[in-house]
């Protein structure tokens, strides 16, 4: 019998110190959840040497559930990036079902973490994609280029055409 208490006892222990399962991940939770998988896999995808802080996607995903939640993103766009496959889809679910302004507010906070990603390579030659430019989950890619490249291939360039 006082084999069966300690048992009892030890279950009771064992099961109020294990971790507290909370209730199933929010939608925003999911969408982020599935742009961090595809950021992860496109940056393992790079070499080594142009490789972001490993860190970065958990704060992509951090600032997309942020702004899904505080911007009230609509369902169509949390289900379409929740099932997002690459780059180019989360780029369309984007542009397609969020507002001006909730794109603006999630491509200039993905931006910033990947100015702050890159500040010791300002001109991009370490990470794949540094550098400036818009890079956020709509964003159209075009660079804000030091030596005055622009998105249409005009310049203006104060480099004298030396980088």
């Amino acid at each position: 019998m006082l084999k069966l208490g300690y048992a009892l006892a030890a279950m009771l222990v064992l099961g109020c110190s294990s971790p507290q399962r909370r209730g199933p991940a929010s939608p925003c939770e999911r969408a982020a959840t599935n742009i961090r998988r595809v950021f992860d896999n496109v940056m393992v995808e790079q070499p080594a040497d142009k490789r972001p802080p490993p860190d970065l996607g958990a704060d992509v995903a951090a600032v997309v559930l942020d702004r899904c939640t505080a911007d009230a993103w609509p369902a169509e766009a949390i289900s379409c990036l929740t099932t997002a496959a690459d780059g180019d889809a989360i780029e369309a679910c984007a542009k397609r079902t969020l507002t001006p302004a909730q794109n603006d507010a999630v491509d200039d906070a993905i931006e910033g973490l990947l100015d702050d990603a890159t500040a010791n390579d300002p001109i991009g030659e370490g990470m794949e994609g540094g550098g400036g430019g818009s890079k956020g989950l709509g964003g159209d890619g075009a660079a804000d280029d030091p030596c005055g490249g622009d998105a249409d291939g005009a310049s203006d360039d104060p480099c004298g055409g030396g980088e």
